[in-house]
């Protein structure tokens, strides 16, 4: 079961959704009115509102449903597929300026899984485009492109272990965006930050047929690791849910692995010392889908996980992640320069964070982004 907090109700929920969308639909069949649109309420918190519709539109149960049902799901199908159709045409103009530019690029998280697991990519809902350049260097080439296709570029933190992200934005119709991340690392935490490097993902790579040859995404065990890293990171985050689409990616990605892949995905975890991350998710995934890890696997990141110096928890808040990525770093300076990054980051980010005129202002800020950084890393 998902480790996170859920009223019974809100489990149950998940599990019929998780149940219905790998083809058991009997399980709807005494629900009521009421119940059925708490149950969309739920597959739209947990991003699985277009799987929902495809699972059922192709059995018999669809002509049992009632029509404002059918509606509501037939309105979220009509929906994501124009906002997939207008951002992967946003993203096919930028992404053949980078390759006719030399800038190179990988596709990754959850558009890269939406094109590469999904037979359509709209079944795939995702906020963002995520993409990972090999260093900071390619990163500003890529935003150059992007600012002369009239991207914005939001206001981020720079230095050596903070701003390992920025997050650049466009409007393409009538209440939709283009969002591109632009990543130097898989990961901001530090501790997962480094588990992969660009060339290592890029000599697995499979092409993106859909998005042009140009365009690359991690081949399946480091997309599984990836997938399992992105949803332990998410969380310590309150505003976030642990949600059925992340656990259905990995389900997913393990389809059609033998037992030589999954000796050889036990194996890199533990080089990356990932075993604890990766097997928390692999069992939150079994628990709603046919995941067949082999019992040998399991123990094998079992064992790892037990020596690992950072052991995920569904407890663990911010804090946690923080304090370990400040352990894993060597030497005192570096552990400074890392508390100085984020409590005490450039003034210019601080001016216009907070929409500050005057460079008086700054001791308050200053004080102010301490104590929310305080209260957002170890709150409940």
């Amino acid at each position: 079961m998902i480790e996170t907090p859920q009223t019974p109700a809100a489990a149950d929920g998940v599990s019929t959704l998780a149940r219905v969308i790998t083809g058991d639909c009997r399980v709807l069949e005494n629900l009521s009115e009421p119940q059925l649109r708490a149950l969309l309420d739920t597959a739209g918190v947990h991003g699985v509102s277009t799987l929902l519709h495809r699972a059922l539109s192709e059995t018999s149960a669809w002509q049992t449903l009632p029509d404002s049902i059918r509606d509501r799901l037939h309105q979220t199908l009509l929906e994501q597929t124009a906002l997939h159709a207008n951002r992967a045409r946003a993203f096919m103009d930028v992404s053949r300026i980078w390759a006719a530019r030399d800038i190179p690029f990988l596709l990754f998280k959850g558009t890269a899984l939406a094109y590469c697991l999904y037979p359509e990519p709209g079944l795939r809902p995702r906020a963002d485009t995520d993409v990972l350049f090999p260093d900071r260097a390619a990163a500003e080439r890529a935003w150059q492109v992007l600012r002369a296709q009239g991207y914005r570029r939001r206001n981020t933190l720079q230095g050596r272990y903070v701003g390992l992200q920025f997050s650049c934005e466009k409007p393409l119709v009538a209440g939709v965006w283009s969002n591109i991340d632009c990543h130097i690392r898989v990961n901001d935490y530090l501790i997962y930050a480094t588990a992969f490097t660009f060339d290592e993902l890029q000599r697995t790579a499979v092409i993106v047929d859909r998005l042009g040859a140009a365009v690359r995404a991690p081949g399946t065990l480091h997309a599984l690791m990836l997938a399992c890293m992105h949803r332990v990171a998410s969380l310590p985050h309150p505003e976030e849910t642990d949600r059925l689409v992340w656990l259905y990616d990995v389900f997913l990605l393990t389809q059609g692995m033998q037992l030589h892949d999954w000796q050889q995905l036990a194996e890199g975890c533990a080089r990356r010392k990932l075993c604890g991350t990766v097997l928390m998710t692999l069992d939150a995934a079994a628990a709603y889908f046919p995941v067949n890890m082999p019992p040998v696997v399991r123990d094998q990141l079992g064992s790892g996980a037990a020596t690992e110096p950072f052991r995920p928890s569904p407890d663990h808040r911010r804090w946690h992640f923080y304090l370990a990525s400040f352990r894993s770093l060597h030497g005192w300076r570096n552990r400074a320069r890392m508390l100085r990054e984020h409590l005490l980051p450039e003034p210019d980010y601080l001016m216009k964070k907070y929409r500050a005129r005057h460079r008086g202002w700054l001791p308050v800020l200053y004080l102010r982004r301490i104590f929310a950084g305080l209260h957002r890393y170890f709150r409940a």
